[in-house]
């Protein structure tokens, strides 16, 4: 479905979570940092070693993490990893000075190297690379680390969230919610879990349940244009124009530049038939992000609602430059046959039929065309 693959990716871009401070690319963030170890018992050895290279290597990396200097502690981890390469305390510290850099590759390479010498490493190793694996893309390893954390610690929040959001970016959209869920139970009131449940809801199209949970969300936060467009896409699904409408606006309003939301807007006023206002909206959109194909497959619809075929050829091309989505591919079929364009349409309807199964709503109706096509 159209809306349902658009919030996909507006999961990507989910709300700043508030105890996090910055992290990786695109304003994302994790966990802020205490280590709260024993520097002592790190000083006494280093003692009892004569100063050895190591042990003072590993000391300073201790110390520059706990004053989150991670640029000095990555090199002084680096250090004593060369100095003895399968010692797992020096790998270990290293994966967590790289993970507080935000170089998860190197992180999880470190702790992989860690476990693998020591697999009864503190339970903190599996916590850190799982979500490691989870900002690598590697969510099944992301999976696996986190619930082995959470067999031993089961009420963290944190890997709670990154179970969940690992489980629905393997398509488990249930066991996120199931997940996402038990955190909310310890944390009622954590934004982070209402946000990501409200779209993992939108998925599994419930949309009362979505709702449910952006209406707690907006009383704990103070504007979030991304949540915003989200319930008025829930909305937008129960049919429910006023109210989606409504969400779509304070989203524009918080976010006048979201291509999501103008697109959603024009949405609103083409189903009401509004095509002036719906086309300054697809048009806002196009201009705010040219690479947003779901502005081009609206305008697209919107010209097929006015019969304007040319045009509306031109604008579901674009999009299916911009997005894989079959429904397109279709409305694009029908433009052609729309201009006994039979060459160009056939070409589509194929294209079409190729990319889908036989329970397609459209996909009958596209076969039955093309026979008739080529009977002409």
């Amino acid at each position: 479905m159209k809306k349902i693959f658009l919030t996909l990716l507006v999961a990507l871009l989910g709300y700043t979570l508030s105890y996090y401070t910055v992290g990786k690319a695109k304003g994302y963030s994790f966990f802020s940092f205490n280590l709260n170890i024993d520097i002592g018992q790190f000083l006494e050895k280093l003692q009892q070693n004569n100063n050895s290279g190591f042990d003072k290597n590993l000391t300073d990396g201790i110390l520059f993490l706990n004053n989150k200097d991670y640029e000095n502690a990555k090199y002084a981890f680096d250090d004593a990893v060369n100095a003895d390469p399968y010692n797992p305390t020096a790998l270990y510290y290293k994966g967590l000075a790289y993970y507080f850099s935000s170089d998860f590759i190197t992180s999880v390479s470190a702790l992989n190297d860690a476990l693998s010498y020591n697999p009864d490493l503190a339970d903190s190793a599996y916590f850190y690379r799982g979500i490691g694996n989870y900002f690598n893309g590697s969510y099944d390893y992301a999976s696996e680390d986190l619930y082995n954390y959470l067999s031993n610690k089961p009420s963290d929040t944190t890997a709670l969230l990154y179970l969940a959001k690992s489980y629905f970016e393997n398509d488990k959209t249930q066991q996120a919610i199931d997940i996402i869920s038990q955190m909310i139970t310890i944390s009622p009131l954590s934004t982070n879990a209402l946000f990501d449940r409200g779209r993992y809801y939108i998925v599994i199209e419930d949309f009362k349940s979505a709702i449910n949970d952006y209406r707690s969300y907006f009383e704990l936060i103070k504007s979030d244009y991304i949540g915003y467009f989200n319930c008025g896409l829930a909305y937008e699904y129960q049919e429910n124009i006023d109210s989606a409408k409504y969400f779509y606006q304070k989203s524009i309003k918080a976010e006048p530049n979201y291509a999501r939301s103008l697109c959603g807007l024009g949405d609103i006023y083409r189903k009401t038939k509004n095509y002036p206002e719906a086309l300054q909206y697809y048009n806002k959109a196009t201009e705010t992000d040219a690479t947003y194909g779901w502005a081009y497959a609206g305008r697209g619809y919107l010209h097929m609602d006015q019969n304007n075929y040319n045009e509306a050829i031109t604008d579901l091309t674009r999009a299916l430059e911009n997005l894989d989505n079959n429904n397109v591919r279709y409305n694009l079929a029908v433009c052609y046959d729309k201009l006994n364009m039979k060459t160009e349409a056939l070409y589509a309807y194929d294209q079409f039929i190729n990319k889908v199964t036989s329970e397609h709503e459209f996909y009958s109706m596209a076969v039955e065309r093309v026979k008739q096509l080529n009977n002409q």
